[in-house]
């Protein structure tokens, strides 16, 4: 039921309510705690007594509640007090379904059965917000949700009396018979007295630990006699409710005892602090904020240590010192008390908790150091400082060696990303660089990946593009001698380099930052790691760490199978596995020990759940935690495979403080300074863990963390490598102290990206080993809107969780042995009920929580799925619990513009919330956002004017890092100009969701929806989508549509550039070459063609089976083998293009302005065409390029720019061989070569794009190539068990790196290096080479490696070939050359296969080789060009590739200043001779004057005198016409009005109504510049009887020409030869309407590029449909296919069916748009034309049930329909379609006008 929470300042908060059910109002004080776990610990504290408590963690009652578990002392482990103390509880979502071991029933059921009030569905964020400013809330419970004022005050709440909640009822259930309690009774043991002000559990388990008694009493009882009398031997004051001034009688006593001369020990915690500052002479104060967390950060006065703690208190302390009484702690956030001490007698107290429960226990040492002094005497505050002494003595020589000591850093990076190294590094190392510079110090940097922000000018001082390898670091270091090293921000690569350079004695007078070489090797080693842990009395799994297979067979006979088996020093689980048997465990150590002379072999732990805390650890010992993470999958898969929730949703306090408190434990014994992170994996049966791994370093969890928290953790852990305190650095988000820990008050989930679907023979099972190419993270209020949010994110074409198949069965080792589409697979099996969620579990092992909210969505689906309509209730639901509007209207078979219009009209819209690490405590200034519909207010306001700028989203195979350095640069050049910007993205690896780099971040989806909502939020300028790759152009169409204004070049320019027909035609108009090209919908015309322009044949399938995708096609052969794996239809087409070999690929990246190409960089691929852009070797500036191909690629990229009227970033692909030049492709965006081109021309394009963009001043520098550098792609296939790694037009790199050369050849040696490609000069080379035609390519290289010193040998064939020319190379057989390659024999392996570019299955001899080259790490070569410069490279400058220059290096102090006024003009910067051909390309206004138009095409149109009916056109007046409006829309939209028809009149005559065609004539003669002659029925003589003829033969006396629209069907075809001036047809009766057809035609061709091959369906009034008739005549010109649906009485009419069936032209009749949704191309509906019917009777039922186009039908329809109207329209298209970005008849509409305008001036 709906229940509602009131408040006395104004506001109703109406949630639904669970637990007890309401019957009277209740009133309570207003209180929060920001505690992500242990409700039931906080709900049975007693200082909640009477309390409304709102609980910040949205998701509550995850794990249940348990049973009580009574200790010796029957005192409780679970619960705080027997009894609930609060009044009611408010949270943001219940989870009535639990799962966890221990949980015995729900929460909902336990507060039911104590009379506790639940409320959920309440945004508690916003709750906090008010009570937070707030200090004295009074809340009202009502079921009545009508707000009404409120009289009850917070001081008619807050009397409350303590003996209420002291301890009445002992602990055994016995009724007490005085005011004591004795516990532990034992006349020997000290006697403690406890002062129950409402004491909790754990606060007697923290003192009875120390074998005491206890004995309680409560506020009244009169003890100071007693103690005066010696009865006790310590004195212990509780927590409790309320405010301590009421307390008076305990104030009194202990102010009496304060001044006696019984100096017994005190100890007061929260509560009981407070009293003992009244009595020693303090006052209590009302804090503005309070502090009621489980993060409270508490430094220990006169020191940097700074312990986390527990709080729940509004009052504070207010010290006034004096000689006696001294602060002890202090709050580290708002510097309020947090401890006394007396200075010469034992007594002190503390405001936190420190036995916690929930919370942390950092702090609980004070129990002991209290019952220790109880016995002993010594001085408290020195033992304190004693214990924090003891803890820094081993790191407090590292601040004195470190801090202001530290001149210039080297920073080693982690190179090209790699699988299991990828982004994360770049931010890490960005954050890194930022930290060192703003102490003022140097900052050096090795990495050669050039597509980082890291590696970018304005970063760090000196940045070397060089290999992270001892070889050149080495040389780095005796070039800069720095004073420090980090190597915690480079990954693995870094970390393996800094051990190899301090082994060799290269770091001896270099400080190593934060952790040391020790720390890290006491980590990595597996057996040092376990032997550590074992001394601190925490474990590993059993595990052994050995050097040989006998050993490890040895070990598994000992612990059994199955077992885990991986390499110490491995990053992202490389060379690791899980084996069931001993075959197994062979493999995988024949593979291991490759790469490493240890090996570990653990027990394996599958099944276990696996969880990981990230640690921040200073050098003042202080720890903090800041994100704990969860995987859903359970140990087994790798955790970079896993779908990972942030914080945990499954343990309990206990869990989850046990962990953080081990995980202190393990990062102190190895000494970490910085960040690191540890897993465990914990039993889900029981409480058993087991710590697997510490990683030393930042990681890819770490930027997850960093990101899901707001905790900018490698920019404090760079801080605290300077020997800095936690409590020195600042929080920019809070400006508290970085001192704290994270409070969520929303969940985090991130998930993997796989693209294994382009490795036709991998193996994708997932395990223990990372195959993950990239990762998203969404963040909500909800678990399963967090989690579809972050499923669509991963792969934007999936909806989020979803069943597709209701009668699915997935195997059973599916789903124990899952793969990269295991998500799919549940939600099928769930959907289809194959099995429910005990059973998946069983299966899966995934923790049963998440199951049943994964089974909630299911449900909701099919409840969706039952609806056609769906109500404001239901719609809301589906939204809160992630269903996307696209998602929703597949469910209930409507439009996704329908259920977004459906939204805005019942009010549901998301609110923006802010990330800021601290659920609202303290207010924020963040700019971290994130969407939700789990909340009813936005956290911000939207005032000032933004630019939005769209990121590109997850890393993946084609698009990665590159484009965030884009999408960086862009925002920050954006602030430069003054603007407010606003990025939205959700990959966390980025610099570009770092929260500082832009004024607001949106971690949401890159989706039409939410990049709708969100700009309909902002106060928005304009988007820029032209930095975020393909996914941010994928919608541009989309919002252009909705009248989203794009910074940049048009949209529907962009369309003319990825529109294949349109661009191929566009090309064919300005005069630039392309291969040969069709779109083909069948198996013969697939082949035909093939053999018409020749193999070899690039094709690209719509659909592919198992695996086949792009890719090249040398011989009909293989063309029959691919098409047996491919889809061909009218909706599944393939384009094959001409392929041309031995062409060199060219790519040039530029920047335009409105056309005008102001900047670009050419560079040309080493590898011949063939080998995808991505893939290729990259040289610039290009070496191989004549003047005459070089001329002709700037001038055909300045024609294409004017053409598509370019603004800001393009990339063109061109082709060059014998001098000829064609263009593969054009993208108009940022490409994957921009962050190359800019940093080895050293100007950046990217600011350049952006200031032209939004239209500031530019000046472009010099131009000139200052330096030749070389970039190589980065391929991860050592991670891809079976993977082929030959290369074709299908990219398969997941990084590139780049260095800087004298020449292109050392450039490329270094670079190739930098992948971790082995360079070795004379060592044993094996070459096998398939064609002969390369064999002989190949010779003058073999030729050289033999004459220089190398070892050659060859399979059979290759080693014949070479042999009979007088090389000296020795053939083998091939299990010979298998076995030298798994011993290591060959430095290095050439493998050139024959000309195939098919990708299959097939393991030929050429795959064995290459494969185990990839295994057993052998370098190796696989291109022809690539390998014959690698041999000219390493033979003519071996001895420089290990030496580095001044071209390796980049000098780069400040960002460059690109504001200066001025453009400097293209023919500036070069002075070749065809450039002043390009500025005259520029020049040309194509619209000047008539003629210039007339001259432009060759002209067949101008021959017709009139147009009167359609059977005038054929295909190529057509496309003169077509062209001509293609031209007038460009300019028109461009300058408005011409003056083609200056001086010109052109008459209209309309004697029927008319508003599109006579409105879009009369203003086409104006766009033209001529005037207008308009006539009509009422205002000519033909009122008085004049004829037709007449009127007209008047108009030819005023008129140049006549456009006619008349009743009369066969008038004009009469007229046209005694009227001299041009007729234009405008309609004639129900005969022809030849310019509608036109139009039509031509907004098929705009709309889909190309009319041929399209099934047309036409839907309505065919009889009488003038419209229809022409329109069917004029397609006829294409090949086409039509659907005619109608009734019979409307059906086509005769003449029409004769013309279709004399060309044999096919066409079928329905009676049903649902007959024909699914195949159709273009919809045409048309209006049942009732006023020539003449009283006919029509069905109106069957029409409107068939002949009405309705949403649900549309559901049906493809992605890409066009919906067409001629209109006026009645009611066959509802108005609630016009804005499905399909419906074109609007666009339509307008493109009459440009047709029109084309005829007009083609006709005159």
């Amino acid at each position: 039921m709906k229940i509602s929470l009131q408040l006395n300042t104004g506001q109703n908060f109406i949630g639904k309510s669970f637990g007890k059910t309401i019957t009277d109002e209740e009133y309570g004080e207003i209180v929060f705690q920001t505690g992500m776990v242990g409700y039931p610990e906080s709900l049975t504290d007693p200082s909640y007594l009477n309390q409304i408590l709102v609980l910040t963690y949205p998701l509550i009652g995850n794990y249940g509640i348990g049973e009580p578990i009574y200790d010796e002392y029957g005192i409780d482990k679970i619960f705080e007090s027997n009894n609930i103390h609060i009044k009611a509880l408010i949270v943001g979502e219940y989870n009535p379904k639990h799962s966890h071991w221990r949980g015995k029933k729900s929460l909902g059921d336990w507060l039911a059965e104590n009379g506790i009030i639940g409320i959920s569905g309440v945004d508690t964020r916003e709750l906090v917000k008010i009570i937070r400013d707030n200090k004295d809330i009074v809340g009202r419970i009502s079921s009545n949700i009508t707000f009404s004022n409120m009289s009850v005050t917070i001081d008619d709440i807050t009397q409350i009396n303590h003996n209420k909640v002291s301890l009445k009822i002992d602990l055994f259930g016995r009724k007490l018979e005085t005011n004591k309690l004795i516990i532990n009774e034992n006349p020997d043991l000290l006697n403690i007295l406890v002062i129950d002000c409402g004491v909790k559990n754990s606060q007697l388990r923290g003192l009875l630990k120390y074998g005491v008694q206890l004995t309680i009493v409560d506020t009244n009882y009169h003890f100071v006699s007693e103690v005066l009398d010696n009865k006790y031997d310590g004195i212990f004051i509780s927590n409790g409710p309320g405010n301590p001034e009421t307390s008076i009688n305990v104030v009194d006593q202990l102010r009496q005892l304060f001044n006696s001369n019984r100096n017994i020990p005190i100890f007061g915690i929260c509560y009981g602090h407070q009293l003992v500052g009244l009595a020693s002479g303090c006052k209590i104060g009302k804090m503005k904020y309070g502090n009621r967390g489980h993060n409270i950060p508490c430094n220990l006065i006169g020191t940097n240590k700074c312990y986390i703690t527990s709080q729940n208190h509004g009052y504070e302390v207010l010290l006034t010192p004096n000689e006696e009484w001294q602060e002890l702690f202090v709050n580290s956030n708002d510097g309020s008390n947090e401890g006394l001490i007396h200075t010469k007698k034992p007594f002190f107290s503390v405001q936190f908790h420190p036995e916690a429960r929930a919370g942390p226990t950092d702090t609980i040492y004070l129990f002991k150091i209290f019952i220790d002094r109880c016995r002993t005497d010594f001085n408290i505050q020195n033992r304190i400082y004693q214990i924090v002494n003891e803890s820094l003595s081993s790191s407090i020589d590292y601040v004195k060696t470190i801090k202001n000591k530290i001149k210039k850093i080297l920073i080693l990076g982690s190179g090209g990303l790699s699988i299991g190294q990828a982004g994360e590094f770049d931010y890490s190392g960005s954050q890194a660089i930022k930290a060192f510079k703003e102490e003022n110090i140097e900052v050096i940097l090795v990495n050669p990946n050039i597509a980082t922000i890291q590696t970018s000018k304005g970063l760090a001082d000196k940045i070397y593009y060089l290999p992270v390898t001892p070889e050149y670091v080495k040389q780095v270091i005796e070039k800069e001698n720095p004073d420090g090293i980090s190597l915690s921000f480079g990954g693995q690569t870094a970390l393996n380099c800094g051990l190899k350079l301090d082994e060799h004695g290269l770091l001896k007078n270099i400080k190593i930052l934060g952790s040391s070489l020790q720390t890290v090797i006491d980590a990595e080693d597996r057996e040092r790691f376990k032997n550590l842990l074992e001394e601190i009395g925490e474990y590993t799994a059993p595990s052994k760490v050995v050097s040989n297979n006998e050993e490890a067979l040895e070990f598994s006979k000992e612990i059994g199978f199955p077992l885990l088996i991986r390499s110490s020093f491995a990053l992202g689980g490389l060379g690791s596995g899980f084996a069931d048997n001993e075959l197994e465990m062979r493999n995988i150590l024949e593979i291991a020990f490759k790469s490493n002379d240890h090996v570990i072999i653990d027990k394996s732990l599958k099944g276990w759940k696996e969880l990981e805390y990230e640690i921040v650890r200073d050098a003042y010992d202080n720890c903090i935690s800041v994100c704990n993470m969860e995987n859903i999958d359970p140990l087994g898969i790798h955790t970079g495979e896993s779908i990972v929730v942030a914080p945990s949703q499954t343990l309990t306090d206990k869990e989850y403080n046990c962990l953080r408190s081990v995980a202190f434990k393990v990062i102190r014994r190895l000494g970490i300074i910085g960040e690191c992170n540890i897993q465990y994996a914990l039993d889900p049966e029981s409480s058993k863990y087991y710590i697997i791994e510490v990683n030393p370093r930042l990681s890819r969890s770490s930027a997850l963390a960093s990101k899901a928290t707001g905790y900018p953790l490698a920019y404090i852990a760079a801080k605290l490598s300077l020997g800095y305190s936690l409590l020195e650095i600042k929080n920019s988000i809070t400006r508290l102290t970085a001192c704290y820990e994270p409070s969520l008050d929303y969940c985090v989930v991130k998930v993997p990206r796989w693209d294994l679907r382009k490795f036709p023979m991998v193996d994708d099972k997932l395990g223990s080993s990372m195959k993950s190419v990239g990762e998203v993270m969404s963040i909500s209020r909800s678990f399963e809107e967090a989690f579809q949010k972050a499923l669509r994110m991963a792969n934007e074409n999936i909806m989020g969780f979803y069943g597709t198949d209701s009668t699915w069965e997935s195997s059973e080792d599916e789903l124990i042995n899952p793969n990269h589409d295991r998500m799919s697979k549940i939600a099928n099996s769930f959907y289809s009920g194959q099995y429910n969620v005990e059973e998946m579990y069983d299966l899966t092992k995934i923790d049963k929580w998440y199951l049943k909210k994964m089974w909630k969505i299911i449900e909701m689906q099919k409840e969706l799925e039952k609806l056609e309509e769906i109500d404001r209730k239901l719609l809301y639901r589906a939204k809160r619990i992630g269903f996307s509007d696209y998602q929703i209207s597949k469910m209930i078979r409507k439009t996704e513009i329908y259920v977004r219009d459906l939204r805005e009209k019942y009010s549901i819209k998301p609110v923006v919330k802010q990330l800021d690490t601290v659920a609202a405590e303290y207010p924020c200034f963040t700019n971290y956002l994130y969407l939700t519909y789990n909340g009813d207010y936005h956290d911000l306001n939207f005032d000032e004017e933004t630019i939005i700028v769209l990121g590109s989203g997850v890393y993946r195979i084609g698009s990665s890092v590159e484009f965030d350095w884009c999408a960086v640069n862009c925002v920050r050049e954006l602030r430069k100009q003054g603007y407010k910007t606003v990025m939205i993205n959700y990959n966390p690896e980025t610099v570009s969701t770092d929260y500082d780099e832009v004024d607001r971040l949106y971690f949401d989806e890159i989706s039409f929806e939410s990049v709708m909502d969100i700009y309909g939020f902002e106060n928005c300028k304009g988007i820029i989508l032209s930095m975020g790759g393909q996914i941010a152009n994928n919608i541009a169409m989309s919002l252009h549509r909705k009248e989203v204004r794009i910074l940049g070049t048009n949209p529907e320019n962009i369309d003319n550039a990825e529109n294949r027909f349109k661009f191929s035609r566009m090309l064919d108009q300005i005069g630039i070459d392309q291969p040969e090209w069709r779109e083909l919908t069948d198996l013969s015309s697939t082949q035909r063609f093939s053999l018409e322009v020749g193999y070899p044949c690039l094709i690209r399938p719509s659909y592919v089976l198992s695996g086949a995708m792009m890719c090249v096609i040398y011989s009909q052969e293989e063309m029959d083998s691919y098409l047996q794996n491919v889809i061909i239809s009218n909706d599944y087409p393939v384009v094959i293009s001409k392929f041309i070999t031995g062409a060199k690929e060219i790519e040039v990246d530029a920047i335009a302005d409105n056309g005008i190409l102001k900047l670009w960089a050419i560079s040309e691929h080493v590898e011949d065409a063939g080998v995808h852009s991505g893939d290729a070797t990259l040289v610039l500036p290009a070496k191989n390029i004549n003047e005459t191909t070089r001329n002709l690629i700037l001038k055909n990229t300045q024609k294409i720019a004017k053409k598509l009227e370019i603004d800001g970033p393009f990339n063109i692909q061109y082709i060059a061989k014998n001098n000829e030049l064609k263009v593969i492709e054009c993208n108009l965006r940022v490409s994957r070569s921009f962050p190359f081109v800019s940093k080895v021309k050293d100007i950046n394009f990217i600011r350049i794009a952006t200031k032209i963009m939004i239209g500031a001043e530019y000046k472009i520098e010099d131009t000139e190539d200052k330096y030749t550098g070389v970039k190589v792609p980065q391929f991860s296939f050592n991670r891809l068990a079976n993977a082929d790694n030959i290369l074709g037009v299908e990219m398969l790199s997941t990084g590139e790196v780049a260095c800087f050369g004298e020449n292109y050849k050392e450039a490329y040696l270094k670079a190739l290096c930098a992948t971790g490609f082995k360079v070795i000069n004379k060592c044993s080379v094996l070459v096998s080479i398939g064609s002969e035609s390369d064999k002989e390519e190949l010779l003058e290289s073999i030729t050289l490696l033999s004459k220089s010193g190398f070892t050659l040998f060859g399979t059979i064939g290759t080693a014949n070939h070479y042999s009979e020319l007088g090389i000296d190379i020795l053939g083998l057989d091939n299990d010979t050359i298998y076995n030298n390659i798994k011993e290591g024999k060959y430095g290095l392996v050439i493998n050139i296969s024959v000309p195939n570019k098919l990708r299959t299955n097939k393991k030929t001899n050429g795959y064995y080789i290459r494969r185990l080259s990839i295994d057993y790490s052998v370098s190796v070569i696989i291109n022809i060009k690539c390998a014959k410069l690698y041999v000219d490279s390493i033979v003519s400058c071996y001895h420089q590739a290990k030496q580095i220059g001044l071209c390796d290096l980049k000098v780069s102090p400040i960002l460059p200043s690109l504001t200066d006024s001025g453009n400097k003009e293209l023919e500036e910067s070069d002075s070749d001779s065809d450039i002043d051909e390009i500025d005259n390309i520029n020049k040309i206004n194509i619209l000047e004057n008539q003629k210039l138009v007339r001259n432009i095409y060759n002209n067949d149109l101008h021959k017709l005198n009139s147009v009167i009916g359609v059977e005038q056109f054929d295909r190529n007046n057509l496309r003169t016409l077509f062209k001509n409006a293609s031209i007038l829309k460009q300019n028109v939209k461009k300058h408005g009005k011409l003056d083609i028809l200056k001086g010109k009149i052109v008459g209209l005559y309309f004697d029927e109504p008319s508003s599109r065609t006579y409105g879009s004539f009369y203003v086409a003669v104006k766009k033209l510049g001529g005037d207008v002659l308009s006539l009509n029925d009422t205002n000519s003589s033909s009122k008085k009887g004049e004829t037709l003829y007449d009127t007209l033969k008047c108009m030819e006396s005023y008129c140049d020409l006549v456009i006619v629209r008349t009743k009369l069907k066969e008038s004009l075809s009469d007229l046209q030869n005694k009227i001299k001036i041009p007729i234009i047809n405008a309609g004639n009766g129900d005969g022809e309407h030849p310019t509608q057809a036109l139009l039509d035609v031509f907004t098929m061709r705009e709309e889909r590029g190309t009319v041929n091959k399209l099934v047309i369906s036409i839907v309505g009034d065919l009889r009488y449909g003038r419209t229809v008739h022409s329109l069917v005549r004029l397609v006829s010109n294409y090949q086409v296919s039509f659907n005619f649906v109608s009734l019979d009485k409307l059906s086509l009419d005769t003449g029409t069916i004769n013309y279709l069936n004399e060309r044999n032209i096919k066409y079928q009749t329905f009676t049903s748009i649902d007959e024909v949704i699914e195949t159709t191309d273009i919809l045409y509906m048309t209006r049942i034309q009732k006023e020539r019917l003449q009283g006919e009777d029509l069905d109106l039922q069957f029409i409107e049930k068939n002949l009405y186009l309705r949403q649900e039908t549309l559901t049906k329809a493809k992605q890409n329909i066009v919906i067409m109207h001629p209109l006026p329209r009645n009611e066959e298209i509802n108005v609630n379609i016009d804005n499905d970005p399909r419906a074109a008849y609007f666009r339509q509409m307008e493109n009459g006008l440009y047709v029109r305008m084309a005829l007009i001036q083609l006709l005159i």
